[in-house]
C-alpha cells in the first residue's frame, strides 16, 4: 500500500472514530426516559417534508454544478450541465468516507466523461472551496449580529462563555490581517518553495473568481446554493412539531453549525446532530429530546440524500454518456 493511500486510511479511521465517539457520548449522556422521548419525536415526523428536501439537494448541487461550469469555461472546458450535475453528485458521496476526497473524484469523473484533463479542473475546485469559505465567514457574521442572543445562550450554557464583544471581534479581525500579512511575507521570500507555490496556488485560484466573464451569474448561483440550504433546514423544522415554530434565523444558525460539523468530520457522522441539537436546546428552548431528534433527523436526511444520488449517478453516468461512447469506438475503428 502507498504512502497516499495509508494516510487516507488512517484519516478514515480517526475521523470515524471521532465521530463514533461523539455518538457515544451523546447517547451516554441520555437516561433512558431522555432516550425514548427523543424517539418518539423521531417517530413523529412528517416524512413528506422529506421530499422537498431531497429536490432542494439536487437544486443546490445544480446551481452548484452551473458555477462550476463557469469557472471551467475560462480554461477551455465546456461540459454538459447534465454531466457536470452528476460528477458534483458523485463527489459528495466520495466525501462521506475519506475526507475531500471528492474534490478529486469529481474531476476524475468529470474528465473521463467529457474527455478533458482532470488535473487542468483542480484550480478551479481551490477557488471554488476558497470562496465558499468567505460565503461562510459572511453567514457567520450574519448570525452573530442578527442572532447574537441565541449564540449568547448557547455560549452561556455549553461553553460557560459569552458571545464575543464587539473589542473582541476587532482584535479577532486584527489577527486575521496579521496571520494573511504573514503568509503574503512568505510567498514574497519562498515563493519558489513547494510551501510558496502552494500559497500561489490558492491566491491564484482564488482570484481567478475576480476574472470571471459572467462575475453576475457566478454570483446568482453562489446565493441559490446557500440558499437551497437554508430552506432545507426550514423543511427539516415545518417536519417536527417541536420545531415548527423556528424560522429563518434558526435555520440561519443551524447552518452555521451544520457547516462547521460537516467540515470538521466526514459528513458530520456524529458531530452535526450533537452540534445542532446543543444549539437548538441552549439557544431556542428546544426540549433536549426533540433538539437532539431534529439534529439526527436533519443529518440522517442529508446522508440519505447524498447516499441516493450519488449512487444514481454512478449508474446514470455510463447510460446517458453511451452514445458518445460508441461513437468514438466507431471512430477508432
Amino acid at each position: 500500500m502507498t504512502r497516499k493511500r495509508w494516510l487516507t486510511l488512517i484519516q478514515l479511521v480517526v475521523f470515524t472514530a471521532i465521530g463514533g465517539g461523539i455518538v457515544w457520548y451523546m447517547l451516554a449522556q441520555m437516561g433512558p426516559t431522555d432516550r425514548a422521548d427523543m424517539l418518539a419525536a423521531m417517530e413523529h415526523t412528517n416524512v413528506l417534508w422529506l421530499i422537498p428536501i431531497f429536490v432542494l439537494y439536487i437544486f443546490s448541487n445544480w446551481a452548484r454544478a452551473k458555477r462550476w461550469m463557469l469557472m471551467l469555461d475560462p480554461v477551455g472546458i465546456q461540459p454538459r450541465t447534465s454531466n457536470t450535475l452528476l460528477a458534483v453528485l458523485v463527489g459528495y458521496l466520495v466525501n462521506l468516507i475519506p475526507p475531500r476526497a471528492g474534490e478529486v473524484a469529481k474531476c476524475t469523473v468529470l474528465g473521463k466523461y467529457e474527455k478533458v484533463p482532470a488535473d487542468k479542473m483542480i484550480g478551479t475546485i481551490v477557488a471554488e472551496r476558497g470562496f465558499d469559505v468567505v460565503c461562510l465567514a459572511l453567514i457567520i457574521a450574519l448570525g452573530l449580529f442578527w442572532q447574537g442572543d441565541a449564540l449568547d445562550a448557547y455560549l452561556t450554557a455549553e461553553l460557560q462563555g459569552h458571545t464575543p464583544s464587539t473589542g473582541k471581534l476587532l482584535l479577532l479581525a486584527g489577527f486575521g490581517l496579521v496571520f494573511f500579512g504573514l503568509l503574503a511575507w512568505v510567498y514574497k521570500r519562498y515563493g519558489h518553495t513547494k510551501i510558496g507555490r502552494f500559497i500561489g496556488g490558492l491566491w491564484a485560484g482564488f482570484a481567478s473568481i475576480f476574472r470571471l466573464q459572467k462575475k453576475g451569474a457566478f454570483l446568482w448561483y453562489s446565493f441559490l446554493i446557500w440558499a437551497a440550504y437554508l430552506v432545507q433546514l426550514l423543511c427539516g423544522f415545518w417536519a417536527m412539531p417541536a420545531t415548527t415554530h423556528l424560522g429563518v434565523g434558526a435555520a440561519l444558525m443551524c447552518l452555521i453549525f451544520g457547516s462547521v460539523a460537516i467540515v470538521a468530520a466526514p459528513g458530520g457522522l456524529g458531530l452535526y446532530p450533537f452540534l445542532v441539537g446543543k444549539l437548538l436546546h441552549s439557544g431556542y428552548a428546544i426540549a433536549a429530546p426533540a433538539a437532539n431528534a431534529f439534529g439526527w433527523v436533519a443529518w440522517t436526511a442529508l446522508t440519505v440524500a447524498t447516499l441516493f444520488a450519488g449512487f444514481a449517478a454512478l449508474v446514470i453516468l455510463p447510460f446517458i454518456n453511451k452514445d458518445s461512447h460508441d461513437a468514438k469506438t466507431r471512430l477508432d475503428q
